[in-house]
C-alpha cells in the first residue's frame, strides 16, 4: 500500500524545484494502460492513454508532485472504467489500496458521476462544479490540468478544419460558460494554469468567431447551465 506521506504538504506543494518519480509512478501508468486500452480519443481514434500522460505531464510542469501525477494517470478511471472492471467501489478500492489516499481522493474529485446512464452533461458539471470550488489549490491541480488538455484538443481541432462540439455533450455556448466558471475556481486558489486556460478560452472564442461556428443551439445541454 502507498504512504500517503508521498504527498508534499499541501501548503508547499508549489514551491518544490522537482519531483522524482518512484517506481510507483511506473505500476500506476501500466494500470492505466490496461484500465483504458479498450478505450480512444473521440477526435482523432488515439488510444486514451495518450490524453492520461498529457494531463500527467501537465501537473509535473505546472509543479505537482507525484500522488498528483498518478491521479492524473487514473483521473477518468472511476467514471470510464469502473463497469468494466467490476465496478466503482472494487476499482476504488484497488486504487486507495495501491496508490494511497491521497491519490484516491484527488481521482474521486476529477469523477463527475460513477455508473450509466449518466445524468445530464449540465447537471453533471454543475455538481462537479460546487465540489471543485470548495477544494484546496492542491486537489485543483489535476482537474485544471485536465481541462487544459481537453481544450487545447478543442482548439487543435478547430485549427484542422474539424467540428469538436459534433462529438461532444456540449455545445460552443455551454462548453465556454463552464470554461469561464472553473478558471474563476482555479483562479480564487491561486493555481498558475488557470493563467493558460484563459489563454485557450480566447483563443476558442477567436476560432469560433472566424470559422463562423453558432455558439448556441449545438449539443445535447447547450442551455440550461448555470454558473455561480
Amino acid at each position: 500500500m502507498a504512504d500517503d506521506g508521498m504527498a508534499l504538504r499541501q501548503q508547499d506543494w508549489l514551491s518544490q524545484a522537482g519531483v522524482a518519480l518512484t517506481p510507483l509512478y511506473d505500476q500506476a501508468l501500466s494500470f492505466a494502460r490496461i484500465l483504458h486500452a479498450p478505450q480512444r480519443r473521440k477526435n482523432n481514434g488515439a488510444p486514451y492513454l495518450s490524453h492520461l500522460v498529457q494531463v500527467s505531464g501537465l501537473v509535473l510542469e505546472y509543479g505537482g508532485d507525484e500522488a498528483q501525477a498518478i491521479a492524473a494517470l487514473l483521473h477518468d478511471a472511476v467514471e470510464d472504467q469502473a463497469g468494466a472492471f467490476g465496478g466503482a467501489a472494487l476499482l476504488r478500492d484497488i486504487i486507495g489500496t495501491r496508490f494511497g489516499p491521497t491519490v484516491l481522493r484527488l481521482v474521486d474529485l476529477c469523477s463527475d458521476c460513477e455508473g450509466a446512464p449518466k445524468p445530464s452533461w449540465a447537471w453533471r458539471k454543475q455538481q462537479h462544479l460546487h465540489r471543485l470550488a470548495a477544494a484546496s489549490a492542491y486537489d485543483c491541480l489535476v482537474p485544471a490540468c485536465d481541462n487544459l488538455h481537453n481544450l487545447r484538443c478543442i482548439n487543435g481541432d478547430l485549427r484542422a478544419g474539424r467540428d469538436p462540439f459534433a462529438l461532444l455533450k456540449a455545445g460552443p455556448d455551454a462548453k465556454l460558460r463552464h470554461l469561464s466558471a472553473l478558471v474563476q475556481v482555479f483562479e480564487a486558489v491561486a493555481l498558475p494554469v488557470a493563467a493558460e486556460l484563459r489563454q485557450e478560452m480566447a483563443q476558442l472564442r477567436r476560432l469560433l468567431i472566424e470559422l463562423c461556428i453558432c455558439w448556441e443551439g449545438q449539443g445535447e445541454d447547450s442551455a440550461g447551465y448555470a454558473t455561480p
